[in-house]
């Protein structure tokens, strides 16, 4: 049995492709002799380098993700603090002791029998009173335990521990040289993604960490030094099993070169490459690939049937995408009852819209929401359902921590509170069986119940911003369901 062949004709469309230069201040690039296992220690200890021994300047670093910023944002907080957290943390030890003094002050016991005590005390080691000849005689036993271990799933817990016990113990605190770290990502709030262009303080050295998004969207002043890993967490989309996942993979040559281009904006700069320049030439691809290979295509695949293109396969895109994502759009569609099969005068077969699928076509949203819209308003649980796509396409509505932990809350107890409330909002009974749903419905039902938004979100965990969104998109969807050209839904 042979494949069909479902090739058809190849259209080449020819542009002409113009670069223009713009003004710009002198960039030196400078590669790495090797290209490490581990980026984000070599960042790390690159940025310290960077700090202890160049001039004055910015240094704007790319890694890939939120957890990675956060991680060096905190390292680097704790190596080079700011004068003001090195003041409130000198202040909080004194009270601590204070505190710790009055304690023991009424827990001594009135009399003390030393008969009930060895000759020599257990020796105990914790890691905070580890000195370097402690951590060396730890970790003498194996090679690779003093290596650089890999974070990923394959090391062992033993390895981990023992790397962040030489990182947390071994990296003395240099109060001389203070840092104005920030993180910068596109799920941070605004007004802390704004702090990013205030100067810094008085005798700080600005670090901004950040992923792509500093990339082209926006331009930092002051900053000299860039540093680039390298790397990206690209979408990626199968189109056999319809699953989209993220996978950090190298970027292409023309984003190095703009990140390379955000060290020339103000002055001449220095970029320095975390990789070889054999890894530069070999596995960068000259250009990022089009958002269309890596997504799923249903959405656009029904907008163009509802159109009136029948071929979809056939359409002159600049860039089509694959003809399996095409062909597994038109299966899901056909599933959904957004499209059929039709028999024409000719006798083939093709798939056109159905009665659904152009209402299907009037929401701004995934076929599948669509579909939810639809049955909805059969059940007459629309108002319900409008809110459950509006969250669900809005993506991470909570946040991790709550800001409430630095009011005089520890973090373990503001996580706690966070996971009563959230265990709350999943209800009793029946109310259970929808798990997340139900949790993400009532978080959006408090929300606009309490009558101060802001304060709401910021008190429960939850990203005003996203929360915005959800409210625009509910407000969208609304309107978009009270047209009369979406009467049709009831014939379905």
């Amino acid at each position: 049995m042979t494949k069909p062949q479902h090739r058809h004709w190849t259209i080449w469309v020819f542009s002409l492709l113009l670069q223009v230069e713009s003004r710009q201040f002198a960039v030196t690039v400078h590669f790495n002799k090797r290209t490490p296992d581990e980026y984000i220690e070599e960042t790390f200890r690159k940025i310290c380098k960077i700090h202890r021994t160049l001039p004055a300047g910015g240094i704007l670093v790319f890694v890939t993700g939120q957890r990675e910023i956060h991680n060096v944002c905190q390292r680097l907080r704790k190596r080079f603090p700011s004068r003001s957290d090195s003041c409130q943390s000198s202040t909080t030890r004194v009270k601590s002791k204070i505190r710790s003094g009055h304690q023991q002050a009424v827990k001594l016991p009135s009399k003390v029998n030393l008969d009930d005590y060895a000759m020599e005390p257990s020796v105990s080691v914790r890691p905070d009173s580890l000195d370097d000849s402690d951590i060396e005689r730890m970790t003498s036993s194996s090679e690779d335990e003093v290596s650089l271990p890999r974070s990923g799933p394959g090391s062992s817990r033993k390895q981990q521990y023992i790397w962040q016990a030489s990182e947390d113990i071994d990296l003395e605190v240099d109060s001389d040289l203070p840092l104005h770290v920030l993180p910068l990502y596109s799920l941070l709030p605004s007004e802390q993604q704004a702090k990013v262009f205030d100067p810094p303080p008085e005798g700080h050295r600005l670090c901004v960490v950040s992923t792509n998004v500093a990339e082209t969207s926006l331009t930092i002043p002051h900053i000299k030094y860039v540093l680039d890993t390298g790397l990206v967490k690209q979408k990626v989309y199968d189109s056999i099993t319809g699953i989209s996942t993220f996978r950090v993979t190298w970027t292409s040559k023309a984003s190095a070169n703009q990140r390379a281009g955000r060290a020339g904006r103000t002055e001449a700069g220095h970029c320095y490459r975390l990789y070889s320049s054999a890894v530069f030439q070999h596995q960068f691809r000259e250009f990022s690939p089009p958002e269309i290979c890596g997504r799923p295509v249903d959405d656009l695949v029904l907008q163009m049937k509802s159109m009136g293109i029948t071929m979809v396969e056939n359409f002159p895109f600049p860039t089509p995408p694959s003809y399996e994502s095409t062909r597994a759009a038109e299966q899901l569609l056909m599933e959904l009852g957004a499209i059929k099969e039709e028999k024409t005068k000719s006798g083939s077969i093709q798939r056109v819209v159905t009665v659904l699928g152009r209402t299907m076509a009037k929401f701004p949203v995934s076929p599948r929401y669509a579909k939810m819209l639809t049955l909805g308003h059969q059940r007459g649980c629309l108002p319900y359902v409008v809110a459950l796509v509006a969250v669900l396409s809005v993506k991470e509505l909570f946040v991790e921590s709550s800001p409430s932990a630095s009011d005089g809350v520890s973090e373990e107890q503001a996580h706690n509170r966070l996971y009563r409330l959230r265990k709350l909002w999943a209800g009793q009974g029946d109310a259970r069986l929808l798990g997340d749903l139900m949790v993400l419905l009532r978080a959006v039902g408090a929300c606009e119940y309490s009558g101060n938004p802001e304060k709401f979100c910021l008190e429960n965990g939850i990203r005003h911003k996203a929360m915005t969104e959800v409210r625009k998109l509910r407000l969208q969807l609304t309107n978009a369901g009270s047209q009369p050209c979406c009467d049709i839904i009831y014939l379905f």
